[in-house]
């Protein structure tokens, strides 16, 4: 892979109209820079290099960053701002100024551009090597494009359109005896970005010289010569050293590089990507399942602790199921998303008298200046009126030929003034809101693309998707051709692959890199955990048909199962006569009755029913009674009454006073009866303890302590 193509001649500038151009003195061993030609200015004429005389320079590039907006990259730093000056009397052509405190423009580009370092014109220090090799190269010209800064309009901005190298055949070679090649440079750019998508793929001192380029590159951090040809030599040397077969240390690294990446990327697509080696002895797929309140998410989410330890949060997603939720939730789909983009004027000409106008820095006056040779020769009257929208402050003003008006043009400054509040005025920073199609992934292929990432990191660790009341969906509708990923072979990553469509495709690839059709066949890897709980007894849940089931290991969670925490805990309720009751005892005695009326156990009640916070005190054993009261009432009765006992509410609730037919009464005679309201086999089943009035009088056991320390109770 190369970047360079050879070229006849460096002049790929030649025979255009704006023929601005860089090029080395070819007697000058230093190679002097000499720019020449002509340029569009502002006004879009035709200037010579003479109207830039005396400005500062530095050279610029376009690069596009992390949001896809394109960005100007100027190399601009204190080894690489240069001053144009003449080249000589009665030559139109400029020259840049290097100085001793200077580098060379050869070696700033080369040095932006991650390339080896050139040596002067015609000087190449090793010609036993291939040309464009370090020491053996120089740039010889640029044809460029100039412009003036917004922000600081004295400042001039060389832009290459092209970058034109030569080698020389030996220290006495002519022009016609040097090569030339012409590089691609966006390319070059664009391969740099990339390889800072594969960490895993070089050792760590070679990511890290390959991220000061990137950095520069997306507008992450400013250019610095020093900098970046630090980090090229480093690069060049520990490339060398680690892979010694395969570069030299002198060469255009970037060719090596991109095979290395391209190497590991044709191995995982053998399979590999998605074979890790993770061993871990949890089920891939998994769904716990059991009544409500037995604890399958406090279950689910101390299982995720253990499986990706602690400092965890972006090694897992959780997503809750419901009726209207769809494969493009899940997997995900194009969408239309709000894109604010800065709002432009028609010109850059506009755009540049909006910002001098809106620079808070300059006075009125120094703006006026400033301006004034854009307005002067079509309708200087109009600047006063602009500056009259824009300030208040006092300016002098001038005549074409550069004399004092009469009156300062008092007349449209106050025009200007006057219509100010009739106008919104441009800042230059203006956005506006437009409507794009995207492809947003869902919870499944975020948590899939983190997995395969780091499946290519040769430090294989799990990636969990959490799914909480997975039969609230149709599972089939949501999951469709990811269905047949959850078949998983003896290695743990998907047996059979699917054929990607090309939204997910091109996602793949701008997320993992590559092309699109790099990732036609995709699969589940083995680090990829799918965990979920269900409850069957809910309302209105979808079935799961057999295929689906058969894909998942089902652990069921028995309503005793897990009612350790809850053992010994106390609460007291009822006003007219308190009773202070067990709750998991409470618990067990309506489950016992639900059992005997043939209600099935996924009706029943667990022991987080209510909620852990409630039952289980922070200290003590004692629950607090107002609030377990207010949730037993809208939580516990109304399940009992609308839901798992609603064909036997009568007999449920026969001993409250107020009536079984409506709610709202049970709920009164809770307040008053406690568990006076239910059944007497229920009563019969639970023990009413003495009341407690001070935490300390109840032992560790939970028990009340007597005057003896034994148990009391009724």
């Amino acid at each position: 892979m190369s970047y360079f193509a050879e070229i006849e001649d460096y002049k790929t500038y030649a025979g255009q109209e704006a023929d601005f151009h860089f090029t080395y003195n070819s007697n000058s061993g230093g190679g002097q820079a000499f720019l020449g030609g002509r340029f569009f200015d502002e006004n879009k004429k035709l200037v010579s290099p003479e109207t830039i005389n005396g400005k500062p320079a530095v050279f610029a590039f376009s690069s596009v960053n992390i949001s896809g907006d394109e960005i100007l990259i100027e190399l601009n730093d204190s080894k690489s701002r240069y001053d144009i000056k003449p080249r000589g009397n009665g030559s139109a052509s400029m020259k840049l100024g290097v100085g001793t405190d200077r580098e060379a423009p050869s070696r700033i580009l080369a040095a932006a551009l991650m390339l080896p370092q050139t040596c002067g014109v015609k000087m190449p220090s090793n010609l036993d090597i291939s040309i464009l090799t370090a020491g053996n190269f120089w740039l010889q010209s640029m044809w460029l494009e100039c412009f003036r800064k917004d922000s600081d309009p004295n400042l001039v901005l060389l832009c290459p359109k092209d970058y034109v190298f030569c080698g020389g055949i030996n220290k006495d070679s002519t022009d016609a005896s040097a090569r030339c090649f012409k590089l691609d440079a966006k390319r070059r750019i664009y391969d740099i970005i990339n390889l800072i998508h594969y960490p895993e793929i070089f050792p760590e001192e070679i990511t890290k010289s390959l991220k000061v380029f990137a950095d520069v590159y997306l507008g992450e951090s400013s250019f610095r010569y020093i900098d970046c040809e630090k980090a090229r030599n480093s690069l060049q040397i520990n490339l060398a050293s680690e892979y010694p077969t395969k570069y030299s240390g002198v060469s255009d690294p970037l060719p090596v590089l991109c095979q290395l990446a391209e190497a590991y990327a044709n191995e995982k697509k053998g399979g590999d990507l998605f074979k890790t080696g993770y061993i871990n002895k949890k089920a891939r797929n998994r769904i716990i399942f059991g009544a409500p309140g037995t604890g399958k998410s406090f279950t689910i989410n101390n299982d995720r602790k253990e499986l990706l330890g602690d400092n965890n949060e972006g090694d897992y997603e959780r997503v809750t199921f419901h009726p209207d939720y769809s494969y493009a939730n899940f997997v995900g789909t194009y969408k239309p998303v709000m894109v604010a983009n800065r709002k432009m004027s028609a010109d850059r000409d506009t755009d540049y008298v909006i910002s001098v106008l809106n620079d808070k820095r300059k006075s009125a006056q120094e703006k006026y200046d400033i301006l004034f040779e854009r307005f002067k020769d079509e309708g200087l009257t109009r600047l006063p009126v602009l500056l009259g929208l824009y300030t208040d402050e006092l300016f002098k003003t001038r005549k074409q030929d550069g004399s004092d008006a009469a009156g300062d043009n008092s007349v449209e400054r106050n025009h200007g003034r006057a219509i100010r509040k009739y106008v919104s005025l441009l800042t230059g920073q203006e956005t506006t809101s437009d409507i794009a199609y995207e492809y947003v992934p869902g919870p499944f292929m975020r948590v899939y693309v983190n997995a395969l990432k780091n499946a290519r990191s040769g430090k294989p660790k799990p990636y969990l998707l959490i799914i909480e009341e997975i039969n609230r969906a149709n599972v089939a509708a949501v999951f469709g051709d990811v269905f047949q990923l959850l078949d998983r072979g003896d290695d743990q990553a998907s047996e059979y692959p699917i054929q990607a469509s090309e939204d997910i495709k091109n996602y793949l690839a701008k997320e993992l890199g590559g092309e699109p059709d790099d990732y036609s066949k995709i699969r589940i890897p083995d680090n990829m955990f799918i965990w979920a709980t269900m409850n069957s007894a809910d309302q209105g849940v979808f079935p799961m048909d057999t295929a689906f089931k058969r894909r998942w290991d089902f652990t069921y969670l028995g309503i005793d199962d897990s009612d350790k925490d809850i053992r010994g805990k106390y609460v007291t309720i009822g006003s007219k006569e308190k009773q202070r009751i067990e709750w998991n005892e409470l618990r067990k005695s309506i489950n016992e009755f639900l059992a005997n009326e043939k209600i099935n156990e996924d009706k029943q009640l667990g022991p987080y029913f209510i909620s852990r916070n409630i039952v289980v005190p922070a200290s003590g054993t004692e629950i607090d009674s107002k609030r377990f009261c207010d949730v037993f009432k809208h939580k516990v009765l109304m399940y009992l009454f609308d839901d798992a006992a609603k064909q036997k509410r009568a007999k449920l609730f026969e001993g409250s006073a107020k009536g079984q037919a409506r709610y709202s009464k049970i709920c009164e005679a809770f307040e008053e009866q406690g568990i006076g309201i239910f059944h007497a086999d229920i009563q019969n089943r639970v023990k009413i303890k003495d009341l407690v009035i001070n935490e300390h009088e109840v032992d560790e056991n939970g028990m009340v302590k007597t005057e003896a320390g034994t148990e009391s109770e009724d």
